[in-house]
């Protein structure tokens, strides 16, 4: 066997630099620091109590993305139907769009919102208390009721409060952010977007009904694309590394059912993270296009926290087991609902709304055998990180489940048992 390029690199370069080894150690230790920030805090909200006076709203249903303007019945909104990019954690001085803010309330993020007028010192006092801190947000918001300065809003809840120094702004912290009322627990704040009220929907000056309109915004996207996924893959390395090591010193070993669930489902979600860069680049349906950029984002986001499990327990990224010997059904083939080669270079090559179909079912079966795979990990870990990470596959894959069977049938198909003329590894 070949070295690999990690070898190669070190054989051609005669070993790490001094500068290379400095930086790594400058890398760890920030890891080690926002992983250690994390755990206090995932800790601290587990032992506080709310305060009084927070309204709750009835369970509001997660996962419903759209690329549309939402008219929320709560101002400011605390969920329902969100943009599939959320908002990134920290101090915004221009108001945000709704919906960016509220996805980022479905990952465990709270959002205070203060009016425009306030005095710049209580501006300066919230933005000490959110900057550096994950899954905390702020911006001005010019719509809040008339007489409120300030109000905190997590999934499902919002609170009215006197001020930056109202004690029960750190009890709202404390207790909501990444709370129990997190439909998506786990989930990443940061390496979505940073932008204000600009809409995210990638649109271009052309009119709709102009032909070149839809090529003219494939391009925008395709653009944008490489910074989309460049701050991504800083989230993915930072969320990652530092939700890995919030347990350290209890490491599953190899051959666990931690280790087996990491490895597996990282490589089924990479198989739908290539799916959905397909239909993404090559489809003109906003709402397909809409679903593979949230696949494609959460999705590799959820590999890259695996991935750091498994460095700092200090296993592979392989193992020497066959993939699901850890569930008791060891298999050398392809994965329950994973597609074949074959069935993946119809993507590439159907007519673009006949792929857009070929992606639902493919995409369908493959969300309901990963549900299984997250079940049972459930079922025979204690580590909160990897039971948060799988309730939030589980949650997340079967509403996008719902989504896609809506799609086939508004396109007019029913999904299949599989494919007449092309055998669906899916239906295994």
């Amino acid at each position: 066997m070949g070295k690999s390029r990690g070898e190669q690199a070190s054989s051609a370069g005669g070993g790490p630099s001094r500068t290379t080894i400095i930086i790594g150690l400058v890398v760890l230790a920030f890891v080690v620091g926002f992983g250690a920030l994390i755990w206090f805090d995932m800790r601290s909200s587990e032992n506080a109590e709310p305060p009084e006076g927070v309204k709750e709203f009835g369970e509001i249903p997660a996962g419903q993305h759209t690329q549309d303007p939402v008219d929320y019945e709560q101002n400011p909104p605390v969920g329902g139907p969100h943009n599939p990019v959320w908002q990134n954690s920290g101090f915004y001085e221009a108001p945000i769009q709704n919906e960016t803010a509220v996805h980022t309330l479905e990952h465990g993020g709270v959002w205070i919102t203060y009016g425009p007028d306030l005095p710049q010192d209580e501006k300066d006092a919230i933005r000490e208390i959110v900057e550096g801190r994950d899954c905390l947000l702020a911006s001005p918001y010019p719509d809040l009721p008339d007489g409120t300065q300030l109000v905190a809003s997590s999934w499902n809840t919002q609170v009215t409060l006197e001020g930056p120094d109202d004690p029960d702004l750190d009890r709202v912290i404390q207790s909501y952010r990444r709370g129990a009322q997190t439909p998506e627990p786990g989930a990443t704040c940061d390496g979505g977007t940073s932008g204000t009220t600009q809409r995210l929907r990638f649109t271009s000056t052309r009119s709709p009904s102009d032909p070149g309109h839809k090529a003219e915004e494939r391009r925008t996207f395709r653009g944008r694309e490489p910074y989309l996924l460049a701050a991504l893959l800083v989230a993915v390395l930072v969320a990652g590394g530092a939700l890995a090591l919030l347990y350290a010193n209890r490491t599953p070993g190899e051959g666990s059912a931690e280790a087996g669930f990491a490895r597996d489902m990282a490589e089924h979600h990479a198989q739908a993270v290539q799916m959905a860069e397909i239909s993404l680049r090559r489809t003109e349906n906003e709402q397909i296009r809409v679903l593979a950029t949230d696949i494609l984002l959460t999705q590799q986001n959820q590999i890259g926290q695996m991935h750091g499990w498994l460095a700092a327990w200090g296993l592979p990224l392989t193992g020497s087991e066959p993939a699901m010997a850890w569930m008791g059904h060891p298999t050398d083939d392809l994965m329950p609902g994973m597609a074949t080669p074959e069935e993946i270079s119809t993507l590439e090559t159907l007519p673009p709304e006949e792929a857009d179909a070929r992606f639902l079912r493919l995409m369908i079966p493959h969300h309901e055998a990963a549900i299984p795979m997250a079940e049972a990990v459930l079922g025979k870990t204690d580590r909160p990180e990897v039971e948060q990470l799988a309730s939030a596959i589980a949650a997340s894959q079967e509403n996008e489940i719902q989504t896609m069977q809506a799609m086939l049938r508004q396109m007019g198909e029913e999904r299949p048992a599989n494919e007449p003329h092309l055998p669906t590894h899916a239906d295994h």
